[in-house]
């Protein structure tokens, strides 16, 4: 009675074992904790751009668990205006697109002028977030108002004389500087065809107004001096086989 009693025990204390094991191993097998957040970075427009109407925002991310959302957001520095701009599904390969700043019913744009600081967050299968990805950008949509004072005629028939230099004097009104200023010159009084000469000046100061010397002669240059880039211009711009009067259009 003992000896069956005995094996009675074991054969007990043996199923016991066998199921304990058994449990351990399904606790195995069964889903993962994820602990590891996803990743996410902007990748265009390139950092500090100035961008024009609508443009498409785009990034690269990834997951151990597969990143299901980009979420895009931005801020106005100077107004700390904060606007949610929607939110974008990655590609099988990570990178992920997101169209910005389109038009609303009314013809407005969503983003007003000004700096602004985009921010991407990506979500994954398990809600885990990333930390936010930071860009500055510069939103610049509208075009800037250029008076011009000087020359100030717009008579065809009776143009502004000008002799050995041509300045451009004016004013211009816009939230950024003023990248480039661009005069075009004409025969003709409609500007058909291709310009004479197309003159450009870069980062022009508009704080005082606009003040721009694009040709200037050099008389020393007939001495033998070597021309600088306003010299040139004005040999592009005036007749000098003509006796140096011409009418043109700008």
């Amino acid at each position: 009675m003992f000896k069956k009693n005995q094996k009675l025990l074991l054969l007990s204390s043996i199923i016991i074992s066998a199921f304990l094991l058994l449990f351990s191993c399904s606790v195995g097998l069964g889903e993962s904790v994820d602990t590891e957040v996803p990743k996410v970075e902007i990748t265009y427009p390139p950092a500090s751009s100035a961008v024009r109407d609508w443009f498409y925002l785009a990034g690269n991310c990834s997951d151990d668990k597969g990143v299901d959302s980009i979420t895009v957001s931005a801020k106005n520095i100077s107004t700390n205006e904060n606007v949610t701009l929607g939110t974008a599904t990655p590609a099988k390969d990570g990178t992920w697109q997101i169209k910005i700043n389109e038009k609303d019913g009314d013809g407005n744009y969503k983003l007003k002028d000004g700096t602004y600081t985009f921010s991407v967050i990506a979500t994954d299968s398990s809600k885990q977030q990333s930390a936010p990805n930071i860009r500055t950008l510069e939103i610049d949509n509208t075009a800037p108002v250029f008076v011009i004072k000087n020359p100030g005629t717009t008579k065809v028939d009776s143009p502004a004389p000008f002799g050995s230099i041509l300045k451009i004097v004016g004013a211009a009104a816009d939230e950024h500087d003023i990248y480039e200023l661009e005069l075009k010159v004409y025969t003709s009084a409609d500007m058909s065809g291709e310009p004479k000469a197309v003159l450009t000046e870069n980062n022009v100061d508009k704080t005082d107004g606009i003040n721009v010397t694009l040709a200037r002669y050099n008389p020393d240059v007939e001495n033998g001096a070597a021309a600088d880039e306003l010299h040139n211009n004005y040999l592009k711009v005036y007749d000098v086989e003509g006796g140096g009067r011409s009418a043109v259009i700008c």
